[in-house]
């Protein structure tokens, strides 16, 4: 199939205006539409044409979706168009493009650019993310923060996460962990190192903020010493390991890397960074 064939091949049955998002040559492309209207099935012919038309490597392209359903709808959508345009007899293949969520990508690229520390960390999702924290509920001192907000468990439990995800989901997460290296042991060991933390992010010093900022740190010590991260924890953590390494940045930016996202509006501050 030659060039001219497989534009007309991306173009059929589009829209005007979902024609021009699929060819643009804009390094950013903004599409507004409602649902229903496309917008996958947009992003899957662009991510064809960049590979059929504009030669972009595989593994240069990266799709963010809001949950791995959708990032499994995407893969299925890519490889039909691809199938489409390969000449007859060469493999189909989504080669090493990344589709997925935006926590896994970030866990993905901690693992490639800081093996030594991350490379068996894995992503707690939110059940088990309560889970390990109500296990650990008096050791992270969240039986304090209960005590000053005057709630359940459970009530605690939401107030404390929904502000610890607003830090670093506003890249605004600093914390000073002890000197030495995580203990691998549970128990006192493990609670000794955590209760080391301290939040350098000024978050008040009011009762409850005084609080919140002793269970903030000895949560994150938690998590490193458990090698895992959550969903929010995961994204400011690859934005400050990217800041502190230099060379790490330029080896990323080096990479011509081509982006797409789908639903936009759910972008929080250190996703956009």
């Amino acid at each position: 199939m030659d060039e001219s064939q497989i534009r007309d091949t991306l173009e059929k049955g589009l829209t005007e205006d979902q024609a021009r998002a699929v060819k643009s040559p804009k390094r950013c492309v903004l599409v507004v539409a409602g649902a229903g209207s496309g917008k996958t099935e947009v992003m899957a012919r662009r991510i064809a044409w960049w590979i059929g038309i504009e030669k972009v490597p595989k593994d240069s392209i990266v799709a963010f979706t809001f949950t791995e359903r959708a990032a499994g709808e995407m893969k299925f959508r890519i490889r039909e168009w691809l199938e489409q345009i390969t000449p007859s007899g060469d493999e189909v293949s989504l080669g090493g493009m990344y589709i997925g969520t935006i926590h896994g990508y970030c866990l993905k690229k901690l693992r490639e650019l800081w093996p030594d520390t991350y490379y068996n960390y894995d992503i707690l999702d939110e059940a088990a993310r309560a889970a390990l924290i109500l296990r650990g509920f008096d050791a992270l001192g969240l039986r304090g923060l209960q005590n000053v907000l005057g709630q359940g468990q459970y009530a605690t439990l939401e107030a404390f996460t929904t502000a610890y995800d607003q830090l670093h989901e506003h890249d605004c997460f600093e914390v000073q962990l002890p000197s030495d290296e995580p203990p691998i042991e549970l128990g006192k060991a493990e609670i000794g190192w955590c209760a080391s933390a301290k939040l350098c992010t000024r978050v008040g010093q009011m009762k409850k903020a005084r609080a919140f900022a002793l269970s903030a740190a000895r949560y994150y010590a938690y998590l490193r010493c458990r090698r895992f991260l959550d969903f929010s924890t995961s994204q400011s953590e690859f934005v400050r390991n990217l800041r502190c390494d230099e060379l790490r940045r330029r080896e990323l930016h080096g990479q011509g890397i081509h982006l797409v996202v789908d639903e936009l509006q759910d972008i929080n501050p250190v996703q956009l960074t």
